[in-house]
């Protein structure tokens, strides 16, 4: 491979990767990440059981996984469950 496809390629997996990172923020931004919306408690993580009353809300977390071709959107507590994908189509 060439210097100059290494830099392109390394140049798309970024802009990828910040595309993945800014819909998983924006994902994330509507879910009730302030506070459990049943009982209140402050430490309230989407998709994890709260501590508190024991809800859990229905869309978990959004994070940002890797993949051969790109990067996946997935929910935190199944990985299987991909939000979005976003891939290089160059490689």
């Amino acid at each position: 491979m060439r210097e100059t496809d290494f830099h392109r390629l390394c140049a798309a997996f970024e802009t990828q990767r910040r595309c993945a990172q800014e819909f998983a923020a924006a994902f994330n931004e509507k879910l009730p990440s302030d506070m459990c919306p049943k009982c209140t408690e402050s430490s309230h993580v989407p998709g994890l059981t709260c501590v508190a009353c024991g809800y859990k809300h229905t869309s978990a977390w959004a994070i940002v996984r890797d993949t051969e071709f790109g990067y996946d959107v997935v929910a935190l507590t199944s990985r299987r469950t991909i939000y979005a994908s976003f891939v290089v189509e160059d490689v």
